[in-house]
């Protein structure tokens, strides 16, 4: 989802890239609005295998900022996402906020992950699934530090977690998590079960909500 944000005053913003993977014409439309923003770049295309991982490698090839944040295409950041993955990576390669999901109902599930914590590192390093792409972000430096980047997953596995196991692997990794939520992600086997009109007009909900002061 996409949306205005008002600048905030000291802060710099960044650009965005809207990495597409096979999209349809609606998408197409729905991006129209920004094609003359210049910190817009969108990426239109064909569809790749899996979720696209190469493609998303082929977008950070022509990235120049300092850091690199992740939303998936039906999940929300709050505002203050980039400003706080920027001063966790002054100390880190690789951050995340704290890990949870939204469900219809708005309840909220925690997820116990945190990747600053070398218990939390072997872990992961062991199993098939950790925390997933929203809210994860690193710095571009270090990801081109890395053997592959994003490449294709093998079938059976979540693309996010095959990547950041490549993270995890590294000498001397050095990851962190910030104290606090801050993005909103609103999980397809939940979500993709409300009519498309109902489910449109929650996650507009959310939006609104997520940019009144003190949300």
């Amino acid at each position: 989802m996409l949306g205005p944000q008002r600048p905030r005053p000291g802060r710099r913003h960044g650009g965005g890239f809207r990495v597409g993977d096979g999209v349809e014409d609606d998408t197409r439309a729905a991006l129209e609005p920004f094609a003359g923003d210049n910190r817009v770049r969108f990426f239109d295309f064909p569809k790749g295998e899996r979720h696209g991982e190469l493609n998303r490698h082929e977008a950070l090839r022509e990235a120049s900022g300092r850091i690199v944040c992740y939303l998936s295409d039906d999940d929300l950041l709050l505002p203050d996402h980039a400003a706080e993955m920027s001063l966790l990576l002054e100390v880190a390669d690789f951050a995340h906020s704290i890990s949870a999901r939204l469900g219809v109902d708005g309840t909220l599930e925690n997820f116990p992950w945190n990747l600053s914590r070398p218990e939390f590192v072997e872990v992961g390093l062991g199993r098939k699934a950790s925390i997933g792409l929203t809210g994860v972000a690193h710095t571009l430096a270090a990801y081109r530090r890395l053997p592959f980047g994003w490449r294709t997953t093998p079938d059976g596995g979540p693309t996010d977690h095959h990547m950041w196991r490549q993270w995890l692997e590294q000498p001397g990794f050095r990851g962190a998590m910030g104290e606090r939520l801050t993005y909103l992600t609103f999980p397809e086997p939940w979500w993709g079960k409300l009519p498309p009109e109902e489910r449109r007009a929650s996650l507009e909900g959310w939006f609104r909500r997520s940019r009144e002061p003190g949300f």
